[in-house]
């Protein structure tokens, strides 16, 4: 079997280290051939050569020489958010398969860029949304998608999560850019995108748009700064949901809250309700959602009932294998997130930060202005907050 070639852009940071692990230690088949580690890029020069030695695979600093010079099949994107576009679009270019952590990008201008170049080059291009695989939210899709608790007219997301000061000031620096107030690529509108809907909450917005009952109509949001004091992105965000069948979605997301994690779904039908809360545990109003339950009784049907799954396995993993299924049978549907389903988020999350700039209710679809970013309060620090 010949090698099914990968490379890692980005293997010097945590997520793109532990990439390139999984790709090594991961051989899976890709049709006929097999997958292969051969090469690896980072800006960070020390961690880079410690990285390739570890890994047995060769290393560049200038990812653009190991994209002409590896020929490989695809490449796996672990960098700052703000290189994700223009790193899959030099990839598309040369005919090279995608896969790019999330989010997508950083604005729609830059999606409908991205989206182009895929078609263009004939190339797939998966986004890095591995909750998709979550046994829990694909049982939460298929009850609302069999209709099990009626019309959907209620989603709430609640996720309060916390970030202390370092994992901002410690981020990697922005070499081409001297003007930031510090190195770090986290918490600047420019580098993130924004903060908590753009970092770590984006991949529970993909959950909730992928169990919308309907496509968005607008949304209403408030942001703000409530606890981080010296980054511009939001930590804290408020928004108000419309979706065209009528149903209404309430979202909660920050990393500024200190005293642990909570974290929720909330899914409310005419017919009954699922709530799952930190994405293990699904407690439902109906008897229908899980086939490995046994036939509840009468008095059990009237009942909340609860259910953890056997095993989560590895999602990442599972998120990997579609990808090279899919590349190796030619069915891009075997693509949990494509490049179409990766806009859908950067578009949520864009217009909340909108709709803070503008004031107003976002309506889709809506035109995006890149670089247009609110300027937030900073809620300990303003004295015109009462």
């Amino acid at each position: 079997m010949a090698p099914f070639r990968i490379g890692v852009i980005g293997a010097g940071g945590g997520r793109g280290r532990g990439w390139a692990r999984h790709v090594k230690s991961w051989e899976m088949p890709v049709g006929s051939d097999t997958t292969e580690l051969s090469a690896i890029a980072d800006i960070d020069e020390l961690a880079l050569n410690r990285a390739a030695e570890q890994l047995g695979c060769k290393a560049y600093k200038d990812y653009m020489d190991m994209l002409d010079k590896e020929n490989l099949n695809l490449v796996i994107i672990a960098t700052p958010h703000y290189t994700h576009a223009p790193m899959s679009i030099a990839a598309a270019e040369r005919k090279i398969h995608v896969l790019c952590e999330k989010p997508m990008c950083i604005n729609l201008e830059q999606a409908d860029a991205m989206k182009a170049a895929v078609e263009k080059y004939k190339v797939m291009l998966a986004v890095g949304f591995q909750h998709r695989f979550n046994p829990i939210y694909v049982a939460l899709k298929r009850a609302i998608e069999a209709g099990d608790i009626g019309e959907i007219f209620q989603i709430n997301m609640i996720y309060h999560w916390w970030r202390a000061e370092n994992y901002f000031l410690n981020s990697t620096r922005v070499p081409e850019n001297k003007d930031l107030d510090w190195e770090g690529w986290k918490g600047h509108w420019l580098t993130e995108g924004g903060s908590c809907i753009f970092n770590q909450h984006i991949h529970f917005l993909d959950i909730f748009q992928w169990l919308s009952p309907s496509p968005i109509k607008s949304v209403y949001a408030t942001s703000r700064v409530a606890k981080h004091t010296f980054i511009e992105a939001d930590d804290n965000t408020n928004a108000i949901v419309e979706f065209k069948n009528g149903a209404m979605g309430l979202i909660q997301a920050g990393v500024a809250y200190q005293h642990g994690k909570e974290e929720e779904f909330g899914i409310y039908g005419t017919e009954g309700q699922i709530i799952s809360r930190r994405g293990m545990r699904g407690t439902l109003g109906i008897p229908k959602l899980f086939d490995d339950r046994r036939k509840p009784s009468a008095r059990a049907k009237r009942s909340m009932l609860s259910y953890m799954p056997k095993k989560l396995g590895d999602l990442t993993k599972l998120m990997y294998k579609s990808m090279l299924d899919a590349i190796a049978t030619g069915d891009a549907s075997k693509i949990a997130v494509d490049v179409n389903e990766g806009r859908k988020s950067v578009e949520l999350s864009r217009a909340m930060l909108l709709s803070q700039t503008r004031k107003q209710k976002i309506e889709f679809p809506y035109k995006d202005t890149a670089g247009e970013y609110p300027e937030l309060v900073h809620t300990y620090e303003d004295k015109d907050l009462k």
